[in-house]
């Protein structure tokens, strides 16, 4: 009876020694231990670093300024034509008003004759004497406008009414924009609104002190620059100066003999630049023309042997030229091609009045030069 009733007891402690044994290896699902709580934690702090660190803005994003008036001080100067047309006095009006409303301080105007001042900066309006100004006009057509930093003056420009007032109105909004800061009003330093004039650089500009009276796209990516009351010394001078900026003589030569009237052609391996300067009139006229592999810088560095090389008949063309009017009648314009390919222009013809603005002569030649060209 004794060994029936341990035996019961025996199979009652199995029993439950084996409940207790599942009960304890069966945990609640839901409860997280100590490593995964510590990860789930370090996973919460990285996305919430994410969401507070901002995106930097991209450097070339970035608009800086330049103070246009500081406090009660104009920071800047007004240059205007002294040979104005009248919109362009009234826009560097406009500019002048603008900044009036904003803070009540007059920024100067002055005519071009003007020389530049040592503090501040200029804001060049239209057809001003400086190479700046002359530069972005070589740059631009009738119905383009130009809003640019070019060596530390704004240039804004037009050639015509519209085209200008246009410009100007592009900078007042930029002022509004900006608004009084701290007591300044800012001007942005991103302006760079210009059309493109191929081969013309800001160096072909600076002939002395003289002022470009003349610019002329003349076709093929070439430009004519006319400038005018020059002297010797500004010629050589000119060549000294584009000499110092990577451009070497090609050819050079005295007309006629006579020492006053000179010639030269420089390049810098893209453009080829003839400078002819005349002394009976004081004017300088520049040529800028790409140079090509097969073009006349190319022929002149060839071996002088070419002279005597027949490449095509002799021919003279007489060429009809549209009279001037006036006082002076235009005759005829001969073109004589040599057997050695080269042409010999006699008499090209007056382009003065609507017919110099035009060009009408100077494009007939340079037409017929081209029909009959080897």
């Amino acid at each position: 009876m004794i060994k029936k009733f341990l035996s019961l007891l025996l199979i009652l402690a199995m029993i439950l020694a084996l409940v207790t044994a599942c009960s304890s290896g069966d945990p609640n699902p839901e409860e997280t231990t100590p490593e995964e709580t510590s990860l789930e934690e370090g996973t919460s702090e990285e996305s919430s670093s994410e969401a507070e660190t901002e995106e930097e803005p991209d450097p070339e994003d970035t608009v800086s300024y330049l103070p246009l008036v500081s406090g009660t001080q104009a920071c800047a100067t007004i240059v205007y034509p002294a040979s104005y047309h009248s919109y362009e006095l009234t826009s560097a009006k406009k500019l002048v008003q603008c900044v009036e409303r904003l803070c009540n301080v007059t920024i100067p105007m002055v005519p071009d004759s003007t020389a530049p001042q040592n503090s501040g900066f200029e804001i060049l309006i239209g057809r001003t004497s400086r190479p700046e100004s002359a530069f972005v006009e070589g740059q631009i057509g009738r119905t383009e406008h130009a809003v640019t930093w070019i060596e530390g003056s704004l240039v804004i420009h037009g050639l015509t009414e519209g085209t200008i007032a246009y410009a100007v109105d592009q900078v007042v909004h930029a002022i509004k924009e900006s608004g009084v800061v701290n007591g300044s009003v800012l001007l942005p330093d991103s302006f760079d609104t210009i059309g493109h004039g191929g081969l013309l650089t800001l160096e072909l500009f600076h002939y002395g002190n003289a002022r470009v009276e003349q610019i002329r796209d003349t076709g093929d990516n070439a430009y004519l620059l006319r400038f005018k009351e020059t002297t010797e010394t500004d010629f050589t001078d000119y060549l000294t100066y584009l000499g110092e900026r990577g451009y070497e003589i090609v050819d050079s030569w005295a007309i006629m003999g006579n020492l006053d009237n000179m010639y030269s052609m420089l390049s810098d391996g893209e453009r080829a630049v003839s400078v002819l300067y005349t002394a009976h009139n004081g004017d300088a006229t520049v040529v800028v023309e790409p140079v090509k592999d097969n073009g006349y810088l190319a022929f002149l560095e060839a071996d002088y042997e070419l002279e005597n090389t027949e490449v095509c008949e002799p021919l003279m063309i007489q060429v009809g030229l549209h009279p001037a009017g006036g006082s002076k009648g235009n005759g005829m314009g001969y073109i004589f091609r040599l057997s050695s390919g080269k042409f010999v222009v006699y008499d090209g013809g007056w382009d003065e009045s609507l017919y110099f603005k035009e060009g009408q002569n100077g494009r007939r030649m340079y037409e017929t030069l081209k029909e009959y060209a080897p």
